[in-house]
């Protein structure tokens, strides 16, 4: 069995592009990852087609239980004490997103949670302007999305002054390196990726049938603390 695999980088027409030089290639069957915004039709092609993607879509065969992690990253807060909290999600339409965001909003909502929402392309310069021009208020953490939007938060709100947890804690979505090396190391939620890629290719060859939700984990690393101030602002002043 040969693999190939295609980048699209962020590009629709260059998704669809890559598909097509597949198929011209006599692939039988497709695993794809669609793009944040991009519809992908995977009933218009004559082969297998093995959506990764996230339980809104409903095309998704196999993915991490995003709404889950969402909750998971939520009730950490919600346990060491934050009341006050800032979500930074994608700017871009993006089903992982969403249900990552639901999640979050389903134990904040619960718990009386003051929330404020604010969409960012999910990189970390992105992160980091955000940090930078934000009039932090009341919040007493900033929960995001993906973690590229979280280490640049840490490094714009460390540019500022910000001690980050002592002032204000920071959590991230997606274990990545970065941040691991971050400084403080970053609070974070866990991607079981081997069983998402073994699922996704038992489907795609015949093996396994219908759709599945992988578990997530919930990393806690030195970016949360509980909330010692009410106020970052009149605490950095």
């Amino acid at each position: 069995m040969a693999l190939l695999v295609g980048d699209a980088m962020s590009d629709p027409a260059m998704q669809t592009q890559r598909v097509q030089d597949f198929l011209g290639r006599g692939v039988e069957a497709l695993i794809v990852i669609p793009l944040r915004g991009a519809p992908f039709d995977a009933g218009a092609f004559s082969v297998p087609v093995a959506i990764v993607d996230s339980g809104s879509n409903p095309a998704n065969m196999v993915s991490s239980d995003h709404r889950e992690g969402g909750r998971l990253v939520a009730r950490h807060l919600v346990e060491l004490g934050h009341m006050n909290v800032q979500i930074l999600r994608s700017a871009a339409q993006s089903y992982v997103s969403q249900d990552r965001v639901a999640g979050m909003r389903d134990v904040f909502d619960e718990a009386g949670v003051d929330c404020r929402e604010d969409g960012v392309r999910p990189d970390f310069e992105s992160g980091r302007h955000f940090a930078l021009g934000w009039r932090m208020g009341e919040a007493t953490a900033i929960c995001a999305a993906y973690d590229a939007i979280a280490v640049g938060a840490i490094s714009g709100l460390l540019e500022r002054g910000v001690r980050v947890p002592q002032d204000l804690s920071v959590t991230g979505f997606d274990d990545l390196i970065w941040g691991r090396i971050v400084n403080p190391p970053l609070t974070t939620i866990r991607q079981d990726l081997t069983s998402i890629a073994e699922h996704a290719l038992a489907v795609a060859t015949g093996r396994a049938s219908g759709s599945w939700l992988s578990p997530m984990t919930l990393v806690v690393r030195a970016s949360t603390s509980v909330p010692r101030f009410s106020s970052c602002e009149r605490k950095i002043a």
